[in-house]
């Protein structure tokens, strides 16, 4: 009897170590991108993730200069999370670890580079106001075809025009993000505002430049074509 009982207990601390013992955990990275982001502001871009997970685990990014910015919690048998972004994405390498929920060792980890965004415009889409005390024309808001074909989001947020050598700069436009690989039509705020020095003649053809710039004033892209004023 003792010979039994005496089995029947290793047979029960085997099982629990079997059952308690950390198992090794795998993770697979399948493929990742930027989106735009599901959350509330500030966060403006998100990185997803496709993956498979074997356990729990942590998953920490660190951008080029070695500075954590993302730790999330992952779940078992997961295969997707969004991991939203309160600032605009740099050029350079990024560094994802993948930890276990409880440990320190790492199981996966992978430099991720980005080059930058690479935006150009396609067209621009002109609509004017006609202002009778002046018998003219002045253009009061537009739309441009965008792409990026970068491999990093980008924010177009401002535009200044210049049509027959007159310049205007307080075209906001209403766009947030432009993902990369992604063609977007990209509306300007109506303005209301006419200056006499710009007055425009219907039936003209001017050359109309254009600059598009984001929050910091840096030129994100350049487009140049001819137009004609009408109705």
């Amino acid at each position: 009897m003792i010979l039994i009982a005496t089995c029947i207990i290793i047979a029960v601390v085997l099982a629990l170590i079997v059952i308690l013992w950390p198992r090794a955990i795998k993770f697979e990275l399948h493929s990742y991108e930027f989106v735009e982001s599901p959350m509330p502001p500030p966060y403006g871009v998100s990185l997803m993730m496709r993956y498979n997970t074997t356990g729990d685990v942590e998953v920490h990014l660190y951008d080029p200069t070695g500075k954590e910015i993302v730790s999330n919690y992952l779940a078992e048998n997961t295969q997707e999370c969004i991991m939203g972004l309160n600032f605009t994405p740099q050029a350079g390498v990024y560094t994802l670890v993948i930890k276990p929920w409880f440990g320190e060792e790492t199981v996966f980890q992978k430099y991720l580079s980005f080059s930058g965004y690479n935006l150009s415009v396609a067209s621009f889409t002109p609509t004017w106001s006609y202002y009778s005390n002046y018998l003219c024309y002045d253009l009061s808001g537009f739309t441009l075809e965008v792409r990026n074909d970068g491999d990093l989001p980008v924010e177009p947020y401002i535009a200044d025009v210049t049509i027959g050598g007159k310049t205007e700069n307080y075209y906001r436009l209403q766009v947030e993000w432009v993902m990369p690989n992604q063609k977007k039509s990209v509306p300007s705020l109506p303005l209301i505002k006419f200056t006499p020095e710009r007055a425009l003649v219907s039936g003209v053809s001017y050359q109309a430049s254009v600059r598009v710039k984001d929050f910091n004033g840096n030129i994100l892209a350049t487009y140049s074509t001819s137009v004609i004023v009408s109705a």
